[in-house]
């Protein structure tokens, strides 16, 4: 559901509604990313017929099904706070949207943190299992590497949120004013 606001009106507490949504939206990245390593041992447990290293794609790609949803939610808050960015009357309000771009923009995340690092490199197995051939599997180390990788994004990016949470409200106090 999107946030709306008359952009002729539009003040810093439209910002701090937003910031706000975007840092539930963040939570929620938080708590599916601490799942990772549960997801990470259930497919080693079933990638016995894979080589050590590998594990098959199919509960990685229910795992990240979750994940579109909450990027586009970001998107969509950051196309939001754009436009309230640029029909605001001051100046800090386009420096919080800056600050904020690495947390809400696919785009500008860190290339090792975009799930398309993940299963950028896929390997082509015989599933025994399956009896299929051309079966994907992708290395442990990859998706270890970005799991941590998007952690760290996760991290950062909610620091960035709430400092720039913190400083809209002030913008807010000084509007009511």
């Amino acid at each position: 559901m999107m946030y709306t606001y008359d952009r002729r009106t539009a003040s810093s507490d439209d910002l701090v509604a937003l910031l706000q949504k975007a840092l539930v939206v963040h939570q929620k990245l938080r708590t599916w990313i601490g799942e990772f390593p549960t997801v990470l041992r259930k497919s080693k447990l079933e990638a016995t017929d894979l080589s050590d290293g590998l594990v098959w794609q199919d509960r990685f790609v229910l795992y990240w099904d979750d994940l579109d949803v909450w990027r586009t939610e970001l998107e969509d808050i950051a196309d939001q706070i754009e436009t309230l960015a640029y029909s605001s009357k001051t100046q800090r309000t386009v420096y919080l949207y800056y600050s904020v771009q690495t947390a809400l923009q696919d785009k500008a995340m860190p290339d090792k943190a975009r799930v398309e690092y993940a299963f950028g490199a896929p390997k082509f197995e015989f599933s025994e299992k399956l009896q299929r051939k051309h079966h994907i599997a992708y290395e442990v180390s990859r998706l270890t590497t970005w799991a941590e990788a998007f952690e760290a994004w996760s991290v950062e990016s909610d620091k960035a949120l709430k400092a720039a949470l913190k400083k809209a409200r002030v913008l807010a106090r000084k509007e009511a004013v």
